[in-house]
């Protein structure tokens, strides 16, 4: 997912150098560590090369920065689907993102979050927490860098990449399963349990009450019925939902609602993936 990233030549900003390769969440690489005696006013942005940043994207980066006072700001950029297989369930990051953790709270209290494909520190505050150098051999090297930080008494925010940057992930469903599969037990602080029961917790919610009303006597009460209804409606208006609040506005963006019921099904490929011993991704395994 990583290659090299071009070099913005923006004052105050250092970028990846192009000799060196991007950190991933699953592809912990060398990175070169800033210099001894870091500038505060330095900022380090490390980027995938499949992210695509539009022109004036780094000014509203470094925008954010400042207004946030973030030592560690983690962009989830825009995603950008082409065929139906990544439709299918790529698009559900933004969903969880929203979903779990408002980004209106990111800066206080909130639990962390971050996101490989863009992080921009403070040099000195990279340099506080070690650097990658301190997560090499991590699998969600993003998530440890961010706790790391927060543990240190940094500030972590997180933004969406709206119009200014976007990413197409995956190229299709079999891809899309294998690349979330690497990182989703780490998501889950490691824990199997908790990873089924996000599980099944998801399958009840979406997909069990499309199946209830064949059920003996779960149509007879009009309670019943009301809140199977209601319930159905807002699993379908969910990634609609998040796909309006994060830009994805097209009718087939849109229209990616319609797979509400099945996307628990969906994505029961990646938990089965996840919850081996271990997780190949790109050449590397990692022990689970």
């Amino acid at each position: 997912m990583s290659e090299t990233p071009g070099v913005s030549e923006t004052p105050g900003v250092s970028e990846t150098p192009e000799t060196l390769e991007t950190p991933a969440l699953a592809e912990p690489s060398g990175i070169a560590e800033p210099p001894e005696q870091p500038r505060p006013d330095d900022v380090l942005v490390f980027t995938d090369a499949d992210v695509r940043w539009n022109p004036g994207a780094l000014d509203a980066l470094l925008a954010t920065m400042r207004a946030s006072r973030a030592d560690l700001l983690t962009v989830f950029p825009r995603q950008e689907t082409r065929t139906l297989g990544e439709r299918l369930i790529t698009p559900l990051n933004d969903a969880v993102v929203l979903g779990s953790v408002p980004m209106a709270l990111h800066g206080r209290r909130a639990p962390v979050v971050a996101n490989g494909q863009v992080m921009a520190f403070t040099r000195a505050a990279y340099a506080r927490i070690g650097g990658h150098a301190a997560v090499s051999g991590e699998l969600v090297e993003d998530m440890r860098l961010a706790e790391r930080m927060r543990a240190a008494g940094g500030r972590v925010v997180a933004a969406r990449g709206g119009n200014a940057i976007g990413v197409r992930m995956y190229d299709g469903y079999r891809s899309s399963v294998r690349g979330f599969a690497k990182s989703l037990l780490g998501l889950h602080h490691g824990s199997r349990a908790l990873m089924l029961a996000t599980s099944l917790l998801t399958v009840c919610v979406y997909t069990l009450p499309w199946l209830l009303r064949v059920w003996p006597g779960a149509g007879e009460s009009s309670t019943t019925g009301r809140i199977l209804r209601l319930v159905r409606i807002v699993g379908l208006l969910d990634r609609t939902v998040s796909n309006l609040i994060v830009g994805r506005r097209r009718p087939l963006d849109l229209a990616e609602g319609l797979l509400g019921p099945l996307s628990p099904l969906l994505v029961l490929p990646v938990y089965a993936l996840a919850g081996r011993r271990r997780v190949a991704w790109k050449g590397r395994a990692y022990e689970a």
